[in-house]
């Protein structure tokens, strides 16, 4: 039998020689005389003392421990009799030490008698009849079960507690565990890392639990510029951070376009040049027509955002912008920067403010697992036009007498009042004169983006990684034209020892952009064509677009700059072909928790195939020619060196300082070839040129630069 007393611990032990069990005997006699003589010293006042105790679902031992504190008064009791009690909630005020264990112990199978300053506590005695009434109300049973993770991994070492006792264990290597508890107590769980969980205890006796991984990070920590975390709080200036499975909802080819609508001071306007579009976007209150966008970084290195092809007043493309080649299911968080304390690191590239963006990784002490993304979504044209449909084809109040007419009066609807008679067209045939208000939404199409993504990822406790494909077949409103763009990523980190961390991210497009929109008001544009049709006159008369013997241009119209639609989406070539890859690499020595060493080189190279032809047979430059075939190379370099660290001053006062260096190397190389007159038509190769010119293009720029930045906190 094991007894526990706050003044004294009583055990019978079996003795080694029976010569030392008279000195034991005398020894304890005395003491027993020494603490009675105590104990009527004190028992005036500390049994007239009173107690006062306000407490919520506490265990019992913990509720006597406080009459202890309060009154001086030593209990004992045997540790098997609180086996049975369950947590209590009392609200005892001025009251005796009587009247406080009364209450304490109401409806608890227990009883007390107090002798010479001493409670013992001990068990109720009951009929025979009661025991099976007290063994219902509180009954105790052994819980086992296995603690796992989302993956069903089991966690070592996760802690396993009565809720309101003082009873509790520890989940072992395989994850399982084992404690008594009474039924409809609560167990509690708790891991660092995950999340914290109560679960009710049933007559069962079995318990399989599943932790959650804590997702509490990006609340407190944020990544700010060359890659250094810095608390929220701690931070002088506005930061926004946007989730990548937000811009997922409304998924767009160009992911900077996602942000719209999701960032106080944000403007983000996007290029209706089909899929992959540039996209122009404002921050820290710029609203001139000529600034710039922001400098985009992934993953602490600077990318290239140099926008391919703008359209003028006579002619052009959009061959969209460096971060319209970024997969949105490779992103984990977009991080936008504001005002110039933000930016002033990267200098002048960051004039017009800074975007991070961070790409997803594997999870630490994980298994590998593998995702599967599907995405589907629809572009309709939008017709916002708002022509008068009460006069059809004609001149001056009469409509279109003979085919030679018609021709002329193709882009003019000021004839007489459209009544469903007969009406000549451009073609020489008959139609009724009625208004057709959908050649804008007949000509283009409802045209589908889908796109497909599978990754893979894990991780030890040294060590992550995450690789994934990605394709995206994206079709355009304007007829045979679309976008296809394939794309890997590997994101791995390792720690070769405790202190050293390598880590790697690549990022590989592959991309073919078919018959880029022309987007300017001139010829070879669809929309310009189609806003300058009479009102009574059919888009669909316009097909195919040219003549099948001589493969020219089907005339609707006098002018020659209203392009037949048709004709463009079946004999121009605009194509696009784009090649980039984009990759970082670091290495972090991290001497202490504060102080920390950090090489990072990053590279991003990007190789464009383009390709423009104006067909021959073409009504504004019936011989044609090759406006565009060329080769570019755009690559960045960019070497950093990071030192940073952490110091408290004084107790209030924290320095933060972070110094570094950094080498950036851009260069610019093109080749290409452009000329008129297509001897054959239909070959379209400078061969087939009666003249030609040559293109070339170099430019290199290199720059140094020091930085640092102190913030105290």
């Amino acid at each position: 039998m094991k007894f526990t007393a706050v003044v004294a611990v009583i055990r019978n032990n079996k003795t080694r020689h029976a010569s030392c069990l008279t000195k034991t005997m005398r020894i304890m006699k005395l003491a027993a005389i020494f603490i009675f003589a105590a104990a009527l010293q004190v028992s005036a006042s500390g049994y007239g003392q009173l107690v006062t105790i306000n407490v919520k679902n506490a265990a019992l031992e913990q509720v006597l421990g406080q009459i202890r504190q309060q009154t001086g008064i030593a209990f004992i009791w045997d540790e098997s009799v609180l086996e049975r009690t369950h947590p209590i909630t009392v609200d005892i005020r001025n009251a005796s030490v009587e009247e406080a264990l009364n209450t304490c112990l109401k409806d608890q199978p227990l009883t007390f008698s107090i002798r010479d300053n001493l409670v013992e506590i001990t068990q109720k005695i009951v009929p025979a009849t009661a025991v099976q009434s007290i063994d219902t109300v509180i009954k105790y049973i052994n819980i086992h079960g296995k603690v796992t993770d989302k993956n069903g991994e089991p966690l070592t070492g996760v802690t396993v507690s009565v809720k309101g006792t003082a009873r509790g264990t520890a989940t072992d290597q395989r994850g399982t565990f084992s404690i008594r508890s009474a039924v409809g107590s609560v167990l509690k769980f708790s891991f660092v890392g995950y999340e914290f969980r109560e679960i009710k205890t049933t007559p069962g006796g079995t318990m399989d639990v599943q932790l959650t991984l804590a997702d509490r990070k990006l609340e407190e920590i944020v990544v700010t510029a060359l890659g250094i975390k810095k608390e929220n709080r701690k931070i002088g200036y506005s930061v926004t951070t946007v989730k990548g499975d937000e811009m997922d909802k409304a998924r767009e080819s160009n992911v900077a376009v996602s942000l719209e609508g999701r960032v106080a001071g944000l403007n983000v306007s996007g290029v209706n040049a089909g899929p992959g579009s540039s996209s122009r976007v404002l921050l820290r209150g710029a609203t001139s027509q000529t600034a710039g966008s922001p400098l985009y970084v992934i993953n602490g290195v600077p990318m290239d955002n140099t926008q391919r092809g703008t359209a003028q007043d006579f002619g052009g493309s959009d061959y969209g912008d460096g971060i319209s080649n970024i997969n949105p299911d490779d992103i984990e968080t977009m991080t936008v920067l504001k005002g110039s304390a933000a930016s002033a690191l990267y200098g002048a590239r960051a004039a017009n403010g800074v975007i991070l963006i961070t790409t997803k990784t594997g999870s630490k002490n994980s298994r590998t697992t593998v995702e599967y993304n599907s995405n589907l979504s629809v572009d309709k044209p939008l017709d916002n036009t708002d022509f008068q449909y009460v006069y059809g084809m004609g001149r001056g109040g009469v409509r279109s007498a003979d085919q030679a007419a018609a021709l002329l009066g193709g882009t003019r609807s000021w004839g007489e009042k459209m009544d469903g008679s007969p009406q000549i067209a451009f073609n020489g045939k008959m139609y009724p004169y009625l208004p057709v208000k959908d050649n804008v939404t007949s000509f283009y199409r409802t045209a589908p983006a889908f796109t497909n993504t599978v990754s893979a990822g894990g991780g030890t406790d040294k060590g992550v990684f995450r690789f994934s494909a990605s394709n995206l077949g994206y079709q355009s409103v304007l007829p045979n034209s679309g976008l296809n763009r394939k794309t890997f990523d590997l994101s791995t980190s390792y720690h070769i020892t405790p202190k050293l961390n390598v880590s790697f991210n690549g990022n590989y497009i592959d991309e073919m952009n078919k018959n880029r929109a022309n987007i300017s008001d001139f010829s070879k544009n669809t929309m310009y064509a189609l806003q300058m049709m009479s009102t009574s006159l059919s888009q669909k008369l316009l097909a195919p677009g040219f003549d099948p013997v001589t493969g020219d241009e089907l005339a609707w119209n006098s002018n020659p700059y209203a392009t037949n639609p048709y004709f463009i989406t079946g004999k121009e070539v605009n194509n696009v072909g784009r090649k980039r890859f984009i990759s970082s690499t670091a290495v972090r020595y991290q001497f202490t928790d504060l102080i920390f060493l950090q090489v990072r080189l990053g590279y991003d190279i990007s190789n464009d195939n383009q390709k423009s032809v104006t067909p021959s047979g073409i009504l504004l430059n019936p011989p044609g020619g090759l406006d565009n075939l060329s080769k570019s190379t755009i690559s960045e370099l960019n070497t950093d060196v990071l030192f940073g660290l952490s110091h408290r001053i004084v107790k209030d006062i924290t320095l933060d300082f972070s110094a570094g260096a950094n080498y950036r190397k851009r260069q610019t190389d093109l080749n290409g070839v452009t000329g008129s007159q297509w001897i054959i038509p239909g070959l379209f190769t400078p061969s087939n040129l009666k003249t030609t010119s040559y293109l070339y293009g170099f430019s290199a720029l290199e720059t140094q630069s020091l930085y640092y930045t102190a913030d105290f906190n």
